[in-house]
């Protein structure tokens, strides 16, 4: 028997989609572009050699990174905290420790989209403010899942994938795409709760 040698799941989102060093210099330049162009009456921008445009775009990229610190496992999880069938398991378990209810569920998208801004500062001084467009979308397999006092404790997917992308300004400036062609599954330790918020993130959950 031959094992497949598999590529490494992802986990960083940021380190994820920034970290080719091709995609990170194209997203230096598209992003100090854009910030030019927004503000086409800005003297401090426009005066910008190519030095001092490279040196922009790097403080924007070294920004947006901050923007997509998520660990993409986690994003899963918030995901399927909108999902109603782990939801209503959730609920009926949430006031009894010893409660436990078995859950599957059908193939699945979840979509997770999130809009920062990023700010162009000159000697503490706001030039413009870039707006971003993250989206993350997970293709989900059948899922076999166990939720316990409220908490997702265990969840086994199949074949499943996610496609992670972020654009600057309606320009996108990276998309990357990973496989799981066997079985996923997520180490939970003591359990997840699922009646926690998304915080910034939106979500939404389609059966496929």
């Amino acid at each position: 028997m031959t094992n497949a040698t598999l590529p490494p799941a992802p986990r960083d989102l940021a380190g994820w989609l920034l970290e080719d060093p091709e995609t990170a210099h194209s997203a230096e330049q598209a992003l100090a572009e854009r910030a030019v162009a927004k503000k086409p009456g800005s003297k401090q921008l426009a005066q910008l050699g190519q030095v001092g445009r490279a040196s922009l775009g790097r403080q924007l990229v070294d920004a947006l990174r901050t923007v997509l610190d998520e660990d993409i496992m986690s994003l899963l999880l918030k995901g399927w905290a909108k999902h109603r069938g782990l939801v209503e398991a959730a609920a009926e378990t949430a006031r009894e420790p010893d409660a436990e209810r078995l859950v599957a569920l059908a193939e699945h998208r979840i979509t997770l989209a999130l809009d920062p801004t990023v700010d162009v500062l000159l000697d503490g001084v706001r030039l413009v403010t870039l707006v971003c467009r993250v989206e993350v979308i997970f293709d989900v397999g059948k899922v076999e899942a166990v939720v316990r006092a409220g908490r997702l404790v265990q969840a086994h997917a199949g074949h499943s994938a996610v496609t992670a992308s972020t654009a600057v300004e309606d320009h996108e400036i990276a998309r990357r795409t990973h496989e799981w062609p066997v079985e996923l599954v997520l180490p939970l330790g003591a359990g997840v709760d699922l009646t926690g918020t998304l915080l910034q993130w939106t979500a939404g959950v389609q059966h496929r």
